[in-house]
């Protein structure tokens, strides 16, 4: 990261990353008959679950951390009534503001 920040480019990278779960997430859901709000919840939990090995690697740990930090803002999208899609994009949206708004200072 420079120590600017990090670039738009680099930003969306993740918000691709993280949408693409969230496809998953959703193609999960409808297999088991489930809401998207609910599969995260579980998601979530199954998550803080792996989380508690200790054999876990660093960069494991590290995206684990971001998918279960994403599926939680997803969730708080989804808990304010607005349709599935939009809450997803709202949600993307904050990762996005996130990641561009990480500075280190030198």
């Amino acid at each position: 990261m420079p120590p600017s920040g990090y670039s738009g480019v680099q930003a969306e990278k993740v918000c691709e990353f993280l949408d693409s779960c969230t496809g998953a997430l959703g193609r999960e859901a409808k297999s088991f008959g489930r809401s998207l709000a609910s599969q995260c919840e579980r998601e979530i939990g199954d998550i803080d679950g792996h989380l508690q090995r200790p054999d876990l690697g660093e960069l494991e740990r590290a995206v684990l951390l971001l998918t279960r930090a994403f599926y939680r803002q997803l969730s708080t999208e989804l808990c304010d009534s607005v349709g599935e899609e939009e809450a997803v994009q709202r949600a993307i949206a904050t990762v996005r503001q996130t990641v561009l708004a990480v500075k280190i200072p030198v």
